[in-house]
């Protein structure tokens, strides 16, 4: 049962949050709007689709990119003003623990996570298809995509390697199809171009040389023109980032499985997304103790100091979680672990300074 202290500071941590995101994001939507203004206009895009369809689905992403900056400088404000109204020193004095005092605020961050979790994982990638596909249409135009040394397994027997494509054009450079038996390599099938011609859904490659490997040593036959089906199709090159963030969480699951078969290259990017959305819920709760150990003590600077920690912090914490990004995407570390490390390292650093407060 929540008790009265856990109702009072649970209702300036949501009060305090609620006001925060609702000034930030309406800020962030009116710097959009200015810029967006004249693509509006000039592309005559109907009011309804500028409000339910773009911004109606833009605010939750926002919400949830700002949230644990917010519910940090949420608990900092309010045990920073707790403090410097001498607040927290009355509650201690009547024999409150200053970790009964956290537990209040870890109820506000379990519930934030939570809901966090939700969010993200199923409400806010539903809402992102709408707004990519809004920004596609009225935008951006036509899809563009560049993708550098991809490898599709296209079956276990036959693999195929595009060194760029060009998802504008439909068109790949420095193709390369392999096939084999087992896993002996027996067939070779090279050329600098394959296009995609969306009229017979076929590729079509022009100038290409097969290299042939049986035991009497290998052949090599050039041809001109061919036009074939692969088992891949030109979304097979373009899935980006953001398509992935519109992916609900058991859809990235089966779309990592499925890509995984075929051999895709980065596909470690993905299971990076996948994982983080399973640690972000836990940051909200160890950036809530980092704050409230940080915002507790009263300062001669109010509330000012602690909430110029906390822009620091959060702004470490970003950088740890871009360079664990960036091993997880040279498979130097294990996709989980990345994104594992930002949580850590800041839990030691919240639980070496909560040590030194009095209990």
């Amino acid at each position: 049962m929540l008790k009265k202290l856990d109702i009072y500071i649970l209702k300036k941590y949501i009060v305090t949050f609620l006001f925060l995101m609702l000034a930030i994001v309406m800020i962030v939507v009116m710097i959009d709007f200015t810029d967006h203004n004249d693509d509006f206009i000039s592309k005559h895009v109907p009011v309804d689709a500028i409000i339910f369809d773009y911004y109606l689905n833009l605010i939750p992403w926002l919400a949830n990119f700002l949230s644990p900056l917010l519910i940090f400088v949420s608990t900092i404000l309010v045990t920073a003003r707790m403090a410097a109204h001498t607040e927290i020193i009355a509650i201690l004095s009547s024999g409150v623990s200053f970790r009964r005092i956290l537990w209040s605020f870890f109820i506000g961050a379990i519930l934030m996570g939570a809901i966090t979790f939700v969010m993200i994982g199923w409400v806010i990638p539903k809402a992102t298809q709408v707004r990519l596909d809004f920004e596609m249409e009225y935008f951006n135009g036509d899809k563009h995509f560049d993708g550098r040394d991809v490898h599709i397994m296209m079956s276990p027997t036959t693999k195929v390697y595009v060194q760029s494509y060009n998802s504008k054009s439909k068109v790949g450079y420095m193709f390369t199809l392999e096939r084999f038996d087992s896993t002996e390599l027996v067939e070779i099938l090279k050329t600098n171009r394959i296009a995609w011609d969306s009229t017979s859904q076929k590729w079509h490659i022009n100038r290409y040389t097969i290299r042939t490997l049986d035991g009497n040593g290998e052949t090599l036959t050039h041809h001109r023109n061919l036009d074939t089906t692969l088992n891949v199709v030109p979304q097979d090159f373009e899935v980006s980032d953001k398509q992935t963030q519109a992916m609900t969480l058991p859809e990235l699951k089966e779309f990592i499985d499925v890509e995984r078969i075929k051999g895709v290259r980065n596909v470690a990017d993905f299971r990076v997304e996948y994982y983080e959305r399973f640690t972000y819920p836990f940051a909200i709760v160890i950036l809530t103790l980092i704050a409230v150990v940080s915002g507790g003590k009263k300062s001669r600077e109010g509330v000012v100091w602690p909430v110029v920690i906390g822009f620091f912090l959060c702004f470490a914490y970003w950088i740890i979680l871009q360079i664990g990004r960036s091993f997880a995407s040279d498979e130097t570390i294990h996709p989980l672990v990345s994104s594992i490390i930002p949580n850590a390292v800041f839990l030691v650093f919240g639980l070496l300074m909560y040590r030194k407060l009095p209990k």
